[in-house]
């Protein structure tokens, strides 16, 4: 009813503007026609100047001399006829505007007249509307809006339970890693063990042996092989610190989501058929997050099994080639570690678009999920642009710059 009238008020002014619309095309009518009575004395002067210069003009004859004739110079005149047509071509422009002018507003005020008339009709209708049916529009403004405070506050619920599950799920992820990396400490401790007691049974059993030099050299090049190999561990565990900073900046990032889910719950009240589609996607795009967790959480386990395998059929006898080739298995053990670990933020990058297409984008997902397991190259869990051994120095830069972001 307040837009009505506000509208009506709106109408009523321009209405207003274009009657002082017309009452200046009025005044200017009258100023053209003023204009032209001045232009008919002007003519009427030119005509009686030019009958006084024809009596002024005189012809003048001297001896040995033509004759001329004597009078106002031609420029003069000519300015003056000049000035006279500018005058006249000034008149019709502006008689030319104030028909435009006058069309325009004709129509203008036409058109703000029925829109009037149709605004006054809503308005008796409005007001001739019974009692009965206003009652029950209010009811059912009031219920909608129960509504939305109902959804609002069943989605805090879900919310809060899943976050909470969420971090569960989180620790879990991080004391499997850490048995992980306690499982991989012992193991490299038996292989170094078993390696320095094949070192001593052959160092004593060919102290007597002509092949003793033969030997020193292969045990040299073993042991820079060696060096090489726990080189090549602390790399790896310095690219798991640096997952480590990276799994904080993920958090970081799921505690965005969470800030921009809060914000469109404060939207939510405007709609509440929106509001209730919305909440439906958001606890779906929970559930699926918790089944990825539960997936990655089940691997993890499945690689500590491997690993406590390992350990049971690890012979600390065995020859010095098996142990080198057990301890080389290692680094690429840490690699595959660390493509499970980079699936998660991919999938929180994509959690967003779930909400249009949940099933055809989960199957994404899944599929991206096993590739990088099986690849033997360095993948970016955030843009997934892989890098081979070779350029391990360029991955690294790129996952810091992704993680700032």
């Amino acid at each position: 009813m307040d837009e009505m009238k506000r509208e009506n008020e709106a109408l009523k002014a321009k209405l207003r503007s274009c009657s002082t619309l017309n009452t200046i095309y009025h005044e200017t009518q009258q100023e053209i026609a003023r204009l032209n009575q001045l232009v008919i004395s002007k003519d009427g002067i030119i005509t009686e100047l030019r009958a006084r210069l024809g009596k002024y003009e005189k012809t003048v004859v001297i001896e040995g001399e033509e004759p001329y004739i004597v009078g106002p110079s031609k420029s003069l005149i000519e300015s003056l006829c000049k000035e006279i047509c500018k005058l006249k071509q000034k008149l019709k422009d502006s008689e030319a505007d104030t028909a435009q002018r006058l069309e325009t507003s004709k129509t203008e005020i036409q058109r703000l007249q029925e829109k009037l008339k149709e605004k006054d009709q809503e308005i008796e209708i409005i007001r001739e509307r019974p009692e009965h049916e206003k009652e029950r529009e209010i009811q059912r403004l009031r219920s909608t809006l129960a509504e939305s405070d109902r959804t609002q506050a069943t989605r805090a619920v879900l919310c809060n339970s899943l976050a909470e599950e969420a971090e569960q799920l989180r620790a879990q992820l991080g004391a499997t890693v850490q048995v992980c990396q306690e499982l991989l400490g012992r193991l490299e401790k038996e292989k170094n063990k078993s390696v320095m007691a094949d070192q001593r049974t052959q160092a004593n059993e060919m102290k007597d042996s002509p092949e003793v030099p033969h030997l020193n050299v292969i045990i040299s090049k073993l042991e820079e092989e060696n060096d090489q190999l726990k080189k090549r561990v602390a790399y790896v565990e310095s690219l798991n610190s640096k997952w480590q900073k990276y799994d904080s900046s993920r958090e970081e990032y799921v505690r965005g989501l969470c800030q921009k889910l809060k914000e469109s719950n404060g939207l939510a009240s405007a709609g509440p058929p929106l509001t209730q589609t919305s909440a439906s996607g958001n606890v779906a795009l929970f559930q699926q997050e918790i089944a990825r967790l539960n997936g990655l959480l089940q691997d993890k386990m499945m690689e500590c099994d491997r690993f406590w395998h390992i350990l049971r059929i690890s012979n600390p006898r065995g020859q010095t080639e098996n142990v080198l080739r057990s301890v080389q298995d290692a680094p690429s053990s840490r690699r595959l570690h660390i493509g499970l670990k980079k699936v998660p933020h991919r999938q929180t990058d994509t959690a967003e678009p779930l909400r249009n297409n949940p099933p055809e984008t989960s199957s994404k997902r899944t599929i991206s999920n096993t590739a990088p397991q099986g690849a033997a190259e360095l993948q970016c869990p955030r843009c997934l642009t892989t890098y081979d051994d070779d350029h391990t120095a360029e991955y690294l830069n790129h996952w810091d710059e992704c993680a700032k972001l």
